[in-house]
């Protein structure tokens, strides 16, 4: 053997499936179910943090972990907490994208430098500008790959990103 060959492997076998067409569009049911599967998690993890005590704690040690701590939240515990939920939350995606689009040893680099950007791109100021970031790296890709080649998808998503920074270098 002259060398190691990697590719994505899919991890279901079942047959390619045809697309619906939105307005020029194409999305396949299981694109369909993910994208509202992900949505349902994003308005529950809102519910939950604009609704729930242990969001309101959230908030509060995310806006003041020194007055968090005073008034009595264990930030050790909601830091334990938000990586298990954020673990979770991932666990849930990378198991809907390597069903659509195949696993590979190497893919985590690109995602692990995509939700940098994105949340680079989000900025800090809120809680939920990650998910404005990622919104906008999203389109960026998506709509990005109807103009030019998609091997060009990276390069659109770094240019984005230079482009937010030297607009408005807090994030939008």
């Amino acid at each position: 053997v002259t060398g190691v060959q990697t590719c994505a492997l899919p991890i279901s076998k079942a047959a390619v499936q045809a697309g619906y067409s939105l307005g020029g569009i194409y999305v396949t049911p299981l694109q369909m179910i993910a994208m509202s599967i992900s949505l349902a998690a994003f308005v529950a993890v809102y519910v939950w943090l604009t609704r729930s005590r242990l969001g309101q704690a959230l908030r509060g040690m995310a806006e003041d972990d020194r007055m968090a701590e005073i008034v009595g939240i264990d930030i050790g515990f909601l830091q334990m907490f938000v990586f298990a939920l954020g673990s979770l939350l991932l666990g849930v995606a990378a198991v809907l994208t390597s069903l659509d689009v195949g696993i590979a040893p190497q893919a985590g680099l690109n995602v692990v430098l995509i939700a940098a950007v994105a949340a680079i791109i989000g900025g800090a100021k809120s809680t939920f500008a990650g998910a404005a970031g990622g919104l906008v790296v999203g389109l960026v890709q998506s709509f990005g790959v109807i103009w030019i080649d998609p091997r060009w998808q990276n390069m659109l998503i770094f240019s984005a990103l230079i482009v937010v920074i030297l607009v408005r270098p807090s994030g939008l």
